[in-house]
C-alpha cells in the first residue's frame, strides 16, 4: 500500500482528473514538483485559518436566508 503526501498526493489527484491532467503532468517534473512541495509546505501552516475562515462565511451567509 502506497502512502501519498503534500504535492505528491495533489499530483495523483490531478493526474486522476480529467481537467487537471496536464497540471498533473506539470508538476510531475522535477524542479515543478520541488516547487509544488515547498509551495504545500508553506501553505499547510495557513489552511487552519483558512478553514476557519470559510467555515465563518458559510454560517453568515445561512443565518442571512
Amino acid at each position: 500500500m502506497f502512502k501519498l503526501l503534500g504535492a505528491v498526493l495533489a499530483v495523483y489527484v490531478c493526474h486522476a482528473l480529467p481537467g487537471c491532467r496536464v497540471l498533473g503532468w506539470l508538476t510531475a517534473v522535477p524542479p515543478l514538483s520541488w516547487f509544488a512541495e515547498l509551495a504545500y509546505r508553506l501553505f499547510l501552516p495557513l489552511r487552519p485559518a483558512l478553514q476557519r475562515g470559510v467555515q465563518h462565511l458559510t454560517r453568515e451567509a445561512q443565518v442571512r436566508e
